[in-house]
């Protein structure tokens, strides 16, 4: 009788021990997410930052169209040489908003230089692939022209993207690709002519 009531304390005492490891364990668990939970996860870009680009590479012109005969006539322009600076602000850790100036030197096929200056917004939305990112943009501005003693202003739309890679969080290397529409409205509407021109820029960008 009395081994009986020992090996019952024995059993007791083991299914105690069970059940109060078997209640303890979620608790543990969930300790343990809760500490996974509070590890911050950063990401490249936060509210606040800016990038200011210095920016070089080349142009090419597509061409005009002429609306009044719905005809496209050839640019007749050389490879320019181009110049960018531009300055953006994160609104969010993916929106970005700022500002461009450019310089693009072209020469005609008969040696006749044509310069093209836009001055605009830009607003853009970042995906952040680290150390990688692409940043979808578009610019909005007016774009001073001058072809030998010749000038003009018009406004710009450009459409395109930046591609980028992030060795350290201070700078980053850039390539942007764009596509530049120009419009250009005279007062004979028959002059009328809507350019095209495609970007491609290489960029060392200053990340702050």
């Amino acid at each position: 009788m009395r081994r009986f009531f020992v090996l019952l304390v024995i059993l007791s005492i083991v299914c105690g021990s069970v059940l109060l490891a078997q209640e303890q364990a979620p608790e543990q668990g969930t300790a343990q997410s809760d500490a996974t939970a509070s590890i911050p996860v950063f990401s490249q870009f936060e509210k606040g930052d800016i990038l200011f680009s210095l920016s070089a590479g080349t142009a090419f012109g597509l061409g005009f169209f002429n609306p009044t005969t719905g005809s496209f006539d050839p640019a007749n322009l050389k490879p320019s040489f181009t110049i960018l600076l531009s300055l953006q602000r994160f609104m969010t850790p993916n929106i970005v908003l700022g500002g461009e100036i450019a310089g693009y030197f072209f020469s005609t096929i008969n040696d006749r230089q044509f310069f093209l200056a836009p001055l605009g917004a830009r607003i853009g939305y970042a995906f952040d692939l680290n150390p990688f990112f692409i940043i979808p943009t578009v610019s909005l501005g007016a774009a001073i022209m001058r072809l030998s003693d010749m000038g003009h202003i018009d406004p710009y739309i450009k459409t395109g993207a930046v591609f980028g890679w992030s060795p350290s969080q201070e700078i980053c290397y850039t390539i942007h690709a764009d596509l530049m529409t120009i419009p250009q409205f005279y007062s004979d509407s028959s002059q009328n002519r809507t350019g095209l021109f495609l970007d491609l820029i290489i960029s060392a960008t200053y990340h702050f």
